[in-house]
C-alpha cells in the first residue's frame, strides 16, 4: 500500500494518495511524514495546493486525526478563516487536542 501511495504522490496525484490515505486499515500512511511530503509538492497552476486537496479528500471521507487537524488548522487560522474550524468542529470532522485548542486561543 506504501508504494502505490509513494506512486500517487510523485505523479501529483494527491487525491488518490489521499483517498488510499483515508481508507488504510491502520492509519499508518495518516502521520505528520505524509502531510510533510505533500506540502513539499508543487502547486500545479489553477489548482488548489495540494495540502488542501489532501484535506479536502480526507474530510469528505471522514474525521481528521489529531495531526491532521492541528495541521489544517494552522493555515486556516492563518488566513483568518476560523469558521471554517467551527464548522468542522461541529460536523466532527476534527479530533480535538490541547494542541488545536492552544491554535485557536491564539486567535480567539
Amino acid at each position: 500500500m506504501g508504494q502505490q501511495f509513494a506512486r500517487f504522490l510523485a505523479s501529483g496525484d494527491v487525491k488518490s494518495a489521499a483517498k488510499m490515505a483515508g481508507s488504510s486499515p491502520t492509519g499508518n500512511l495518516r502521520s505528520l511524514d505524509t502531510v510533510n511530503k505533500i506540502k513539499s509538492l508543487p502547486q500545479q497552476p489553477g489548482q488548489p495546493h495540494p495540502l488542501l486537496a489532501y484535506f479536502q479528500t480526507l474530510l469528505e471521507m471522514g474525521k481528521l486525526n489529531k495531526v491532521e487537524s492541528i495541521e489544517l488548522a494552522r493555515p486556516v487560522l492563518q488566513q483568518g478563516k476560523k469558521v471554517y474550524l467551527e464548522t468542522w468542529l461541529k460536523e466532527d470532522k476534527l479530533e480535538c487536542s490541547e494542541e488545536l485548542g492552544d491554535l485557536v486561543k491564539e486567535v480567539d
